[in-house]
């Protein structure tokens, strides 16, 4: 990340289930809102330092998961530690899983999911503006 991160920081849909929410929760993360009132109705944010949070989720990187999560349906979050950012996709794809063993492979279909696949990160990246 090019902003240093020393917090914890989720943002988490409100479509996610429970038990995405519980572990957050758990960990000592409260509920927080930023400043954009459209943001507040799609996601929750949580943290253990609200001033770190709002300096993280400025208005451009707001506006970034925005676009980001209307592309892949609303099925989007993140979480920050450590100068880290993690990314998840809730779209029921398995997308590292091995085609079906008993079938004869594909590999054109394959090839394309590989791809599919590594697009969707390259996107992660320059949607959210991280390099």
């Amino acid at each position: 990340m090019p902003k240093r991160i020393q917090t914890r920081v989720a943002v988490l849909p409100l479509s996610a289930e429970s038990f995405f929410f519980d572990p957050i929760v758990r960990a000592g993360l409260r509920p927080i809102e930023t400043e954009s009132v459209l943001f507040n109705r799609s996601f929750k944010v949580y943290t253990d330092d609200g001033f770190e949070a709002f300096y993280i989720l400025d208005p451009a990187f707001i506006e970034s998961i925005e676009r980001f999560s209307e592309r892949y349906g609303h099925k989007f979050a993140l979480y920050f530690i450590n100068n880290k950012l993690f990314v998840a996709i809730n779209d029921g794809g398995d997308s590292f899983e091995p085609p079906e063993p008993t079938l004869p492979l594909n590999e054109p279909k394959e090839t394309t999911k590989v791809i599919e696949d590594m697009k969707l990160i390259t996107d992660i990246v320059d949607n959210l503006d991280l390099s």
